[in-house]
Formats: structure tokens, sequence, C-alpha cells
């Protein structure tokens, strides 16, 4: 069903972790007194809680019932709150701009591309763009000035807290395997029509987690979607954008065969539920 091939490249970078540098924090609040801060963690920090990471530090506060786990550092932060109160919000990363998280751009994936010919595609979850507004078409223009026009957009989930679920990481496999086969998929299947096919794709991204996620998944939802071709897939190059200027790009390579009796029962299931 795809096309005839283009023969350029498709660069598609995950907007989501790359290209816009900013930090912003999970506030703690009392939910009496809601836009007061009463102290920040990060994202990371709020993740590890959320998930009972930090289940075997010994460090426990009851909040409205609820158990919570906390390292020492957290735990001498949260001890002196009125727990039952307390309440996480994320303002910083619905309105960054307004609540002054502090950002810098960083075009610095680009330079992979210096070398290479081929069109520039993003994807991103919608409610990324959206929370930051005005910086997003600053980028863009960044990236013009740059030398380059961005060919597409994709925005594969609406809330910015999909960045990397596994719905997410199907989504960014669907992504790399229409436009390396030219094929259209919709409500997972391949559609009637054809995408742009590109010789070869390049997807970027800074995510050890998703790249990982990928490597191991591109293959089997190829197979899902029943476009397995060995010899396409090793056209599609997975890439880590690092801050180590020493190490600026690391490949991961896609495995092809991967047996993992969890992984496969979680396609069965995916399967089933489609």
């Amino acid at each position: 069903m795809g096309e005839t091939m283009k023969g350029a490249i498709a660069h598609i970078f995950n907007l989501d972790n790359l290209f816009l540098k900013m930090e912003p924090k999970v506030w703690v609040i009392d939910i009496r007194k809601p836009n007061k801060c009463l102290l920040k963690i990060s994202k990371i920090e709020y993740d590890m809680i959320e998930s009972n990471r930090y289940k075997g530090y010994g460090h426990i506060i009851k909040k409205n019932g609820k158990t919570i786990y906390l390292n020492e550092k957290l735990y001498q932060k949260f001890k002196d709150l009125e727990k039952d109160y307390i309440r996480f919000s994320f303002r910083e990363f619905i309105d960054p701009l307004e609540n002054n998280v502090k950002y810098e751009f960083d075009l610095s994936p680009l330079d992979y591309v210096d070398k290479l010919e081929g069109d520039i595609i993003l994807t991103s979850t919608k409610g990324y763009t959206d929370n930051i507004g005005k910086l997003f078409e600053e980028l863009k223009y960044l990236i013009k000035k740059r030398g380059y026009n961005i060919s597409k957009i994709y925005h594969l989930n609406q809330s910015f807290f999909a960045q990397n679920t596994d719905e997410n990481i199907q989504k960014i496999a669907y992504t790399i395997i229409s436009n390396i086969t030219g094929n259209i998929i919709k409500d997972n299947k391949i559609v009637e029509g054809s995408n742009e096919q590109y010789k070869e794709v390049l997807f970027y991204d800074s995510n050890f987690q998703t790249l990982e996620k990928l490597k191991i998944q591109l293959p089997l939802f190829m197979d899902f979607l029943e476009s397995y071709n060995k010899e396409l897939l090793n056209n599609v190059k997975l890439i880590q954008c690092n801050s180590n200027i020493l190490k600026r790009f690391t490949h991961h390579r896609i495995l092809e065969k991967y047996n993992s009796p969890g992984l496969i029962k979680t396609f069965k299931k995916f399967r089933n539920n489609t």
C-alpha cells in the first residue's frame, strides 16, 4: 500500500524530550490554600513516590489515609506538613511560562542532521505544545533559521502526562512504521491510502527508557500490523541524544528476535483488546 520510496531520510525528533530544556517542579500544596507552594519536588521524585519506589527506605507518612513512602531527604521536607491537607499540583507543567519556569533552547540534536539530507518531523503530546505556547512558535523559527523546515508534526496524545506511557510508545512506533513502509495506520490497522515512504527513518530522543522499549517493540508492532519487513527495519535507526559533549549520540540496535514470555503475553493481551 505504501507509495514509491522518496529516497530521502526522515529525521523524527521527540519534541517532548528535545530542543527545549526546562525543569518544571511538582508543587506540594495545602488544599486550604492551593495557590501557595509549600515545597517543590522534581518530577522524578514524584514518580518515585507514586510508584512506591521508596518503600524500602523505611520513612512513612500518612496522607488522607494513604501510606506514602519517602527517602530520608524527602521525609525531612514532608514530616512537619499537615499530612491530611497536602496535595500535589502540576501547575508548572500546565503553564510553565506563567509560573516563571526557566528554559533554554538546545538545537544540538540537529548536529546529526547536518551531515545528512532529509525531512525534519516532530512527534509530541499536544498537551506539551499547548503548554509551552509561544516557545513552540519560537522553536520552529529557530529550526527554520538553522536551515531546516519542519515537514510534519505528529501529535500523539492530548495529555503531557502520556509522554512515556506504553500507549505513547506504541504511537511513536506506528509513526516510525508508517514512514518507513509508506502505509497509513489507523485504529491499530493498516488502511487504504499511502503515506510518504522514506528510504531511511531516524528517530531521536534523549529518554533511554523510551528507546529501550522501542528497540524491542518495533519489530513486534510491525508483525502485529502484518507489515514486518526485515530490510525496511534495517533502515530504521534509534538515536539517543546525550548531554555528554564527548559522546553526543548513541545508537540503539533494534532487536529482531525477543522472546520474553512477559512481553509476548503483553502483546497477546494488546492484540485481543484491539
